[in-house]
């Protein structure tokens, strides 16, 4: 495939490769904490899942929270590169200012080869590339078909759309895999634009390959996708914002 324009101002707010296994619960916590790379990710946050339970009886409701250590996340010292080392999930995540692929790839290529090692999942079940943009738009904003090909159509007596969410999953026959597309507008931190966020995640989750070949060669064909997707979300005009 060609290779996409460098945006030297992409809009990308977090870039993330994940890759879940089984068994999701049979891994030790133990094993998960030895997936620590030491002095280039010092800094160690616990990942906490939290679970309520509602409990209907005739005369009451109840109520009870459970709290579960998944795993823990790993962050550089700058704290742009974040990896997960969980039951169930590895995730490496770039943080804005996200450069090129090839590093971000490479890094991740390069931790998860350390948490199969010492995890020793038995299998990969869902392969996953996704990618966070944060797009402003100048106010006013009437009609946001001036910068978006994927947007809600609002009735004529709508003059203008102040919260947005629209999200659509979509079957990319050509990798055999899918595309999941979500449009929102968020709240903006300056009161002369409009701020959206533009969510492209492209993954697999079933026929996964499990040797590294297939997984990465798979991987470069989400990311390949995915820029695809990102350069149709939007007017032409509009990408020039990006250069």
């Amino acid at each position: 495939m060609k290779e996409p324009p460098h945006f030297s101002n992409a809009p990308i707010t977090e870039a993330i490769i994940s890759i879940n296994v089984e068994p999701a619960d049979n891994i030790s916590l133990k094993k998960l904490e030895k997936v620590n790379l030491g002095a280039s990710y010092p800094n160690k946050q616990e990942r906490i899942e939290s679970k309520v339970t509602l409990e209907h009886t005739a005369d009451r409701q109840n109520t009870s929270t459970t709290s579960d250590t998944r795993g823990y996340f790993f962050l550089s010292e700058d704290k742009k590169n974040v990896y997960q080392s969980c039951k169930g999930l590895y995730a490496f995540s770039r943080l804005k200012p996200y450069d090129s692929w090839q590093p971000f790839q490479s890094e991740a290529q390069r931790i998860w080869n350390i948490y199969r090692e010492t995890v020793e999942p038995e299998n990969i079940s869902r392969l996953a590339v996704r990618f966070i943009n944060k797009v402003e738009v100048p106010l006013p904003c009437p009609d946001i078909s001036r910068y978006f090909n994927f947007y809600p159509e609002s009735p004529d007596s709508i003059e203008q759309m102040v919260k947005i969410f629209i999200k659509c999953v979509s079957r990319l026959n050509d990798i055999d895999a899918f595309a999941s597309l979500t449009l929102a507008r968020i709240e903006s931190e300056s009161v002369n634009s409009a701020a959206f966020i533009l969510d492209i995640e492209v993954y697999r989750d079933d026929k996964i390959p499990q040797s590294e070949e297939e997984i990465w060669a798979l991987f470069n064909k989400f990311r390949d996708k995915k820029n695809q997707i990102f350069l149709e979300s939007f007017k032409e005009d509009y990408l020039q914002e990006f250069k």
